[in-house]
């Protein structure tokens, strides 16, 4: 039963673009479900055991694999917004390289050497393909792509017109753009710290009710109406309407992304 459940949802769980993703990423991460699952299944018969609950076998791996989920979040937004940060930094330096002089393709390939950590290997990737001969705007939308947010189409929307004017003022331009950013960023904080709130109140209703719930099954007897098999039913009903809740409140503190204007032909 256990086992079937477990296929059930890696089967309705969509399944990532590995693309970009490096093997081994991916590898452990399968390793680790896997882990968890066996671990989950073993804690579930311990708990069939110890409670004589048939439900156990199936509460307990699928709890073990989806804990992380619901006590988790935040994660990726903050990794947005560093990457923002970043972007910012990234514009300044170009703005401060156009201020010498120096041509836009120039700007971009030299800041490849000291381009923030967190936007650090697109930009080399970018860097790279200008020097191997690909037009500026071409490299500008594979990197657009990459970085995969509205402000980064504005960044790259910017430099595609200036590498095609060829005009003065283009360093002025970047630092009110990379003013721009700089708001987009405290706003995004300020976004996160409000989500920051429900996530912990979610947390900590998960972890009271699990160990209210442990507590109550294998000491004293009020548990003891869900060991026929109606309270099963009933137990797994509640279980489910649980989860479901928990898991909605993930996905309402779970930002969504914005969309992009700066897209091939196409594309979505």
């Amino acid at each position: 039963m256990a086992a079937g459940v477990l296929l059930m949802v890696a089967g309705i769980r969509r399944a990532p673009a590995r693309a970009n993703r490096p093997r081994g990423v991916s590898v452990s991460w399968d390793r680790r479900q896997i882990v968890l699952g066996l671990s989950g299944v073993v804690l579930g018969a311990v708990g069939w055991v110890v409670t004589g609950w048939v439900l156990a076998i199936v509460i307990a791996p699928l709890a073990v694999v989806g804990l992380p989920y619901l006590l988790g979040g935040g994660k990726q937004a903050q990794q947005a917004i560093t990457r923002l940060e970043g972007v910012e930094e990234w514009v300044r330096l170009l703005a401060t390289r156009l201020s010498a002089g120096i041509w836009v393709e120039q700007a971009l390939v030299s800041s490849a050497m000291s381009a923030p950590e967190a936007i650090k290997p697109e930009v080399e990737r970018l860097a790279a393909r200008i020097r191997s001969g690909r037009t500026t705007e071409d490299a500008l939308h594979a990197f657009a792509a990459e970085l995969a947010s509205p402000v980064s189409d504005l960044v790259c929307s910017e430099l595609v017109q200036a590498s095609r004017s060829r005009s003065h003022g283009v360093a002025h331009a970047l630092t009110q753009l990379a003013e721009l950013v700089s708001e987009e960023v405290s706003m995004h904080r300020q976004i996160e710290a409000e989500r920051s709130k429900p996530r912990t109140t979610a947390r900590l209703v998960i972890v009271l009710t699990l160990g209210a719930g442990a507590a109550l099954a294998v000491f004293g007897d009020f548990m003891d109406p869900y060991a026929s098999a109606t309270g099963q039913l009933a137990l797994a009903a509640v279980v489910a309407c649980f989860v479901l809740a928990m898991v909605w409140m993930r996905r309402l503190t779970t930002p969504q992304a914005a969309p992009r204007f700066l897209v091939e032909e196409g594309q979505a």
